[in-house]
């Protein structure tokens, strides 16, 4: 139908019938199209799969609005789809669809890397600040690890790595130790109280670690990067040669970057400095520890 408007409603389904559509098993989203004068219509939207199962399949129904946007007629369902397996965080909250611990799990059932992006309307979630648009995430532990996924704090809006000093409006509490525990892992964009690396070839870039958003103020308790343990680390890139994978970590209570084992390079970062690298910003115990 050309020129004619349509509500689109997503659903996220178990398996596809015997004709290869689909059932509303579970509501994704909803958004309204106008098709132009062919009767087609594209579109981009973005939706929280958080709490889907990982191989489940998307489906959707076409509902056409009359002039007033009341709807007068609702499609069948349509044919299955591949549900994109990258979930997106709508929310500070600890839990629930949309929050960081959904996306974690199923970033986590799902087989190959993942990239889990933000994107939290600060100017209403009582997490985020409306004026400064950073958002400070819930987060009650036992937490699930980082698996071979990129967390991409610059998809958050407002967000940006691409100078320094880096606009960061992710804050991870300090509840919670992160953790990556699966290889081939990038954590970048973010302010952290700590993180762990258990695992090989992370790349760790443009994060702020022991401070606030701002990067000049410590944040409570920094408990400082560790990299490696029991079973070893190695393939890892903290920071870079260039400004923007610079790393900020300063503030610590502990050591600011600890490395207990080897195969780990750093470059390029601040460490015990505020974001302009010009003021003392210091980590109580030393900026590195090589043991």
């Amino acid at each position: 139908m050309p020129s004619t408007d349509f509500r689109l409603e997503l659903f996220a389904t178990e398996t596809c019938d015997a004709a290869s559509f689909g059932e509303g098993q579970t509501f994704i989203g909803v958004f309204d199209v106008t098709t132009d004068g062919a009767g087609q219509a594209q579109f981009d939207e973005t939706f929280s799969t958080g709490g889907v199962d990982s191989g489940w399949i998307v489906t959707a129904t076409a509902t056409r609005l009359d002039s007033s946007g009341d709807p007068v007629e609702t499609s069948e369902f349509s044919q299955c789809g591949e549900l994109p397996g990258s979930p997106v965080v709508t929310t500070t909250a600890d839990s629930g669809p949309g929050s960081l611990r959904e996306a974690l799990v199923f970033a986590n059932a799902n087989a190959g890397p993942d990239v889990i992006s933000f994107d939290i309307d600060a100017s209403v979630d009582p997490g985020c600040d409306p004026g400064t648009g950073v958002c400070t995430l819930q987060a009650v532990p036992p937490m699930p690890g980082f698996n071979a996924e990129l967390i991409d704090g610059t998809t958050q809006p407002g967000a940006s790595c691409a100078s320094w000093p880096p606009q960061l409006k992710i804050v991870f509490p300090n509840t919670w130790r992160p953790r990556v525990t699966g290889d081939n892992s990038a954590i970048r964009g973010l302010v952290l109280f700590a993180l762990d690396v258990r695992a090989n070839n992370t790349e760790v870039t443009c994060n702020f670690i022991g401070t606030d958003a701002t990067g000049t103020v410590v944040a409570q308790t920094g408990g400082g990067l560790v990299v490696g343990g029991v079973f070893g680390a190695s393939g890892n890139v903290i920071g870079g040669t260039a400004a923007t994978d610079r790393n900020l970590i300063s503030g610590n209570n502990t050591w600011g970057l600890e490395l207990i084992s080897g195969g780990t390079r750093v470059q390029g970062n601040f460490i015990g400095t505020d974001v302009t690298g010009q003021s003392a910003l210091p980590n109580r115990l030393s900026g590195i520890r090589v043991s």
